[in-house]
C-alpha cells in the first residue's frame, strides 16, 4: 500500500500494524473509520487541485463528497 495512504489511514484511526490485505475490517473494529479515511483522501486531493490553481474543481469535488 502507498505510504501516503497508510499515513492517512493512521490519521483516521486505523491500526497500521494490521495486515493490509485483511478483508474483514468490520470485525477488526474499523468500520466507523472508513468515513474519516475517505474524507482525508478527498481533502488531500482537493488541496492538490487548489495548489495547482484549480480551486473551482476542488470546491466541486468537496461538495460532491460532502466535505466542508
Amino acid at each position: 500500500m502507498n505510504e501516503r495512504i497508510k499515513e492517512l489511514a493512521k490519521q483516521a484511526g486505523f491500526h497500521i500494524e494490521l495486515n493490509w490485505d485483511h478483508t474483514d475490517w468490520h470485525s477488526a473494529g474499523h468500520s466507523p473509520l472508513f468515513e474519516k479515511f475517505a474524507e482525508l483522501i478527498v481533502r488531500e486531493c482537493a488541496q492538490k487541485l487548489e495548489n495547482d490553481g484549480m480551486v473551482e474543481v476542488a470546491m466541486e469535488i468537496k461538495e460532491h463528497f460532502g466535505v466542508e
